[in-house]
Protein backbone atom coordinates (compact mmCIF):
# COMPACT_ATOMS: atom_id res chain seq x y z
CA UNK A 1 0.00 0.00 0.00
CA UNK A 2 1.29 3.44 -0.94
CA UNK A 3 1.70 6.01 1.81
CA UNK A 4 2.24 9.43 0.20
CA UNK A 5 4.97 11.65 1.56
CA UNK A 6 4.68 15.31 2.39
CA UNK A 7 5.13 18.02 -0.22
CA UNK A 8 8.61 19.49 -0.32
CA UNK A 9 9.89 22.20 -2.59
CA UNK A 10 13.22 21.30 -4.17
CA UNK A 11 15.29 23.98 -5.88
CA UNK A 12 16.77 21.64 -8.46
CA UNK A 13 14.82 19.18 -10.57
CA UNK A 14 17.02 17.92 -13.36
CA UNK A 15 17.25 15.16 -15.91
CA UNK A 16 20.36 13.00 -15.78
CA UNK A 17 20.88 10.14 -18.23
CA UNK A 18 17.14 10.18 -19.07
CA UNK A 19 16.21 9.90 -15.38
CA UNK A 20 14.70 12.48 -13.06
CA UNK A 21 16.66 13.37 -9.93
CA UNK A 22 16.02 16.10 -7.39
CA UNK A 23 18.40 17.94 -5.13
CA UNK A 24 17.45 19.58 -1.84
CA UNK A 25 18.84 22.82 -0.40
CA UNK A 26 21.55 20.93 1.49
CA UNK A 27 22.76 19.26 -1.77
CA UNK A 28 21.30 15.91 -0.68
CA UNK A 29 19.33 13.80 -3.14
CA UNK A 30 16.01 12.21 -2.35
CA UNK A 31 16.36 8.43 -2.15
CA UNK A 32 14.22 5.42 -1.28
CA UNK A 33 11.23 7.68 -0.76
CA UNK A 34 8.16 9.29 -2.28
CA UNK A 35 8.16 13.04 -2.96
CA UNK A 36 5.27 15.30 -3.97
CA UNK A 37 6.66 17.61 -6.67
CA UNK A 38 5.01 20.48 -8.52
CA UNK A 39 7.44 20.38 -11.42
CA UNK A 40 5.61 22.85 -13.65
CA UNK A 41 4.57 25.34 -10.97
CA UNK A 42 0.83 25.03 -11.61
CA UNK A 43 -0.02 24.53 -7.93
CA UNK A 44 -0.71 20.80 -8.43
CA UNK A 45 1.92 18.31 -7.24
CA UNK A 46 2.31 14.71 -8.35
CA UNK A 47 3.95 12.00 -6.21
CA UNK A 48 7.20 10.42 -7.45
CA UNK A 49 9.25 7.51 -6.06
CA UNK A 50 13.04 7.85 -5.90
CA UNK A 51 15.19 4.72 -5.60
CA UNK A 52 18.26 4.17 -3.40
CA UNK A 53 20.45 5.88 -6.01
CA UNK A 54 18.20 8.96 -6.16
CA UNK A 55 16.66 8.15 -9.55
CA UNK A 56 12.96 8.55 -10.19
CA UNK A 57 11.21 5.28 -10.98
CA UNK A 58 9.44 5.52 -14.32
CA UNK A 59 6.90 3.19 -15.93
CA UNK A 60 7.05 0.52 -13.26
CA UNK A 61 6.17 -0.65 -9.78
CA UNK A 62 7.60 0.83 -6.57
CA UNK A 63 8.72 -1.42 -3.70
CA UNK A 64 5.39 -0.83 -1.94
CA UNK A 65 3.48 -2.15 -4.97
CA UNK A 66 2.31 1.26 -6.22
CA UNK A 67 2.52 1.89 -9.95
CA UNK A 68 4.05 4.88 -11.71
CA UNK A 69 3.59 6.03 -15.29
CA UNK A 70 6.18 6.86 -17.97
CA UNK A 71 6.69 10.31 -16.40
CA UNK A 72 7.25 8.73 -12.98
CA UNK A 73 4.00 9.98 -11.41
CA UNK A 74 2.12 7.69 -9.01
CA UNK A 75 -1.00 6.20 -10.60
CA UNK A 76 -3.98 4.45 -9.08
CA UNK A 77 -6.20 2.53 -11.48
CA UNK A 78 -4.44 4.37 -14.33
CA UNK A 79 -5.13 7.88 -12.99
CA UNK A 80 -2.27 10.15 -11.89
CA UNK A 81 -2.59 11.02 -8.22
CA UNK A 82 -2.13 14.69 -7.38
CA UNK A 83 -2.74 17.28 -4.68
CA UNK A 84 -3.04 21.04 -4.56
CA UNK A 85 -0.07 22.85 -3.05
CA UNK A 86 0.33 26.46 -2.05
Amino acid sequence: MHFPSYYTKFPCICHHKKALIIQANDSAYSSSSWQWIDGNGDGIAEDYYFDANGYCLMNGTAPDGSTVNADGAWTLDGAVQSMAVA
